[in-house]
């Protein structure tokens, strides 16, 4: 390839590439929904952020970081949470948060989003933990003290909280067998302070006293030690035993053993276990 104005091809690459980094490192063009912040030898400029559009620069001494400003969402994955009641929830958060401070968002913190992570994490659990079984059960102002709690956590870093919230709030198996038998009991010593005050109204001949249940569905209520079973569950033993003298013989026959042989082992062994 022939030369132009006396220089070689490389030469030429070698120009239009420097003219290019000069040009590029002139100027920058912040995005739609983002807000730039021009740092200058290191230190943020005292000018105002950048908005969107064009913006010149002076070449490798000024340099402009950028963040988006519009309205961004921020999901936190299930979380195991006790209470100080004792009870262990699976809970899931997500986050919808706006920067306001640019300045603030870029040097107060190294990583925003993964501090902002950090933090929903943290406000659920102190959340969480606190409160009660009946607010838990209600979601009865978890909401408003999850937004307070992240309020305070994340203002310093020039974020506004928009809406947080608890999407789903489920028991662990071990608290909803808990929640169960308590509710159970409760139930049960009801019934029964119902039943001793209508014994004790039946034995002072007052009629007509006004109670939730009679007597007999009282009684009912707070259960006996009786264990009631079904026919299948009853028959249960006498399968087993009858499945166990079937391989029994089986294995007799196949020794070679007869039929009144068999039945002496098989006394002997009814009665060992006896």
């Amino acid at each position: 390839m022939p030369d132009l104005f006396g220089l070689s091809t490389e030469v030429l690459y070698l120009v239009f590439a420097a003219v290019m980094a000069v040009v590029k490192a002139t100027n920058v063009t912040v995005r739609s929904g983002m807000t730039g912040l021009k740092f200058t030898l290191g230190r943020v400029s005292p000018r105002p952020p950048l908005g969107p559009g064009l913006h010149f620069l002076v070449p490798f001494v000024q340099r402009v970081r950028q963040v988006p400003t519009r309205s961004r969402t921020l999901d936190l994955p299930a979380q195991r949470v006790a209470t100080h009641e004792g009870y262990v929830y699976v809970a899931d958060a997500n986050l919808v948060f706006r920067i306001t401070d640019v300045e603030r968002a870029l040097i107060q913190v190294d990583d925003l989003l993964s501090a902002m992570e950090r933090m929903l994490t943290l406000g659920v659990q102190e959340v969480l933990r606190e409160a009660t079984f009946q607010e838990i059960k209600a979601l009865e102002g978890l909401d408003e003290a999850l937004h307070a709690n992240l309020e305070e956590k994340l203002e310093p870093w020039g974020v506004t909280v928009e809406r947080v919230g608890f999407p789903s709030i489920s028991p662990s198996k071990r608290t909803v067998r808990i929640t169960q038998l308590q509710e159970g009991v409760l139930e049960r010593a009801r019934q029964h302070r119902v039943l001793r005050s209508a014994v004790a109204g039946a034995e002072r001949g007052a009629a007509g006293a006004s109670r939730p249940l009679g007597p007999s569905s009282a009684l009912g209520a707070i259960g006996t030690r009786r264990v009631f079973r079904t026919k299948a569950r009853a028959r249960r033993p006498a399968a087993r035993a009858l499945r166990r003298s079937l391989r029994l013989r089986a294995a007799l026959e196949r020794m070679g053993f007869g039929g009144s042989e068999i039945a002496r082992v098989r006394a002997r062994l009814t009665g060992r276990r006896r």
